[in-house]
């Protein structure tokens, strides 16, 4: 839950272990979790992580907020590492070994015209996306050692219709269930762009940039689905904020 940052000033053990969030400093609320405390890695301490996990491999997939999450990590070993827009599946030697799957979904999305060709938007029915998935899994991610964070798409929630979205992570459960690897699902979250979705009630939610709501009515799908194929859930909205990267 959300906690003022004042409360935790007054009551030193009940925040403890939420210093290193990484939030804008003028934000006067910080997140302290039920369950756990949250501990903070600097670069240090991470390297020494990775060194003991020399065999596991980490699978990040998704589009461009899980690119953020893939530099993330590799900056917290090595900060010298540009970070660049690629829309494209990358890797880094590490260790650990990390790889980025670019969830390329053109191949499977229908257009039907309310922005123009090149907005993709319409009927999204996973194929080939779920055979590039597979092959991604199987360069770099395929042992038990291993770990996959997979996550919604900005082009499932807000440029295509959800009763798409509920068959497609059906789909994707399927595939992940037959993954070797430990699977975490991200949730979606803020995400930066319209709902260009033609089939989403504008009257109910007036206005052209309707990300929340869109976003909670995805997340209602795909987390029971994923939940109760024994996947654990991340939410990266509580932990994160956001970092520019550069357009080459």
């Amino acid at each position: 839950r959300w906690v003022s940052k004042e409360f935790c000033r007054a009551h030193n053990n009940f925040c403890e272990g939420v210093e290193g969030q990484r939030f804008d400093p003028s934000d006067t609320w910080v997140w302290v979790p039920y369950t756990c405390h949250l501990r903070p890695y600097d670069s240090e301490s991470y390297s020494a992580c990775a060194r003991n996990r020399n065999e596991m491999r980490i699978m990040i997939s998704g589009t461009s907020l899980s690119r953020t999450s893939y530099y993330d990590m590799i900056l917290l070993h090595d900060p010298t590492v540009p970070t660049t827009k690629e829309h494209e599946d990358m890797e880094w030697a590490g260790p650990p070994f990390i790889g980025f799957h670019w969830v390329a979904r053109n191949p499977d999305h229908e257009d039907f015209g309310l922005e123009g060709p090149e907005e993709r938007t319409g009927r999204l029915t996973y194929n080939m996306t779920i055979d590039h998935m597979a092959n991604a899994i199987n360069q770099y991610a395929n042992t038990t050692n291993d770990v996959i964070v997979v996550a919604c798409t900005i082009f499932d929630i807000l440029k295509a219709p959800l009763t798409d979205y509920k068959e497609n992570m059906a789909k994707m459960r399927d595939l992940l269930k037959t993954a070797k690897a430990q699977v975490i699902w991200r949730t979606g979250e803020a995400i930066h762009d319209r709902v260009l979705d033609a089939q989403w009630d504008f009257s109910q939610w007036p206005g052209r940039y309707m990300n929340g709501p869109r976003t909670i009515a995805a997340n209602e799908i795909s987390v029971p689905i994923m939940r109760e194929a024994g996947f654990r859930i991340f939410d990266p909205f509580i932990t994160t904020i956001g970092r520019m990267e550069k357009a080459e």
